[in-house]
């Protein structure tokens, strides 16, 4: 038997409303509310759960470099039915510093 490192991982999510002059002043008031723990997100606040090998498995690792040639084809395929939000999310990891990057 081959052993395998498998991570949990747990999204917690809230949506909060303020107001603000701009989407990054919006972003940063409320990560100022959450860094004072204003805001406290907990287990009602679960979004999803993903059970998954971790990215750091030698075994996987192997696996996707075997696979490569079809890991990009697919991505290719998909990267046409994804929304704006979704490609600046892949593009620049948030969609903060997709504002960010942007305005400069």
């Amino acid at each position: 038997m081959k052993t395998f490192q498998v991570e949990i991982k747990e999204i917690l999510r809230r949506v909060i409303e303020v107001k603000a002059d701009n989407m990054l002043n919006a972003s940063s008031k409320v990560s100022d509310m959450y860094n004072n723990e204003e805001e406290v997100l907990d287990y009602n606040d679960l979004y999803s759960t993903d059970i998954s090998i971790c990215e750091d498995d030698e075994t996987l690792n192997q696996f996707l470099i075997e696979n490569s040639d079809k890991i990009l084809q697919d991505a290719e395929n998909m990267l046409g039915s994804m929304s704006l939000q979704e490609l600046a999310v892949l593009a620049y990891g948030s969609l903060d510093l997709a504002i960010i990057d942007l305005k400069k």
